[in-house]
């Protein structure tokens, strides 16, 4: 079975991906915070991240610095970012310096067939090796 990390602290963006993840069939952690999901980083492997850029103690851009820097099979699984769009500079530069890491973007509000085509894709290919 396939496993995911959510990471997001916006309970109802959160709610709605666990929604459309739901018919992936694949196991799911959440977090709420990016010190939370480097700790499950260090102690799980995963084969696909889902991380909003903007959260509490930890942004999504130090969750990615520290995935692409553990010593376990984590650091070359994909990534999908998340962010409230453009309503920002700091936001787009965020999601752009994600970009760096090898994320795959997606800006907020998305379509649920946005997301739904990058999880199936990104599950379904047979190696990834984005650094």
């Amino acid at each position: 079975m396939k496993k995911i990390l959510l990471i997001e602290d916006d309970d109802n963006v959160r709610e709605l991906v666990l929604h459309i993840l739901a018919e992936t069939n694949a196991g799911i952690d959440t977090c709420t915070n990016g010190l939370d999901a480097m700790e499950a980083i260090d102690n799980h492997l995963y084969d696909l991240l889902i991380t909003d850029i903007v959260m509490p103690q930890a942004d999504g851009l130090d969750v990615l610095k520290h995935l692409r820097g553990t010593p376990n099979n984590n650091k070359t699984i994909p990534v999908i970012a998340m962010s409230g769009g453009a309503r920002s500079i700091s936001v787009d530069l965020s999601l752009k310096a994600a970009a760096i890491y090898g994320a795959i973007l997606l800006k907020k509000p998305f379509r649920p067939d946005e997301l739904r085509t990058h999880v199936h894709t990104l599950l379904n290919q047979p190696s990834v090796a984005t650094l």
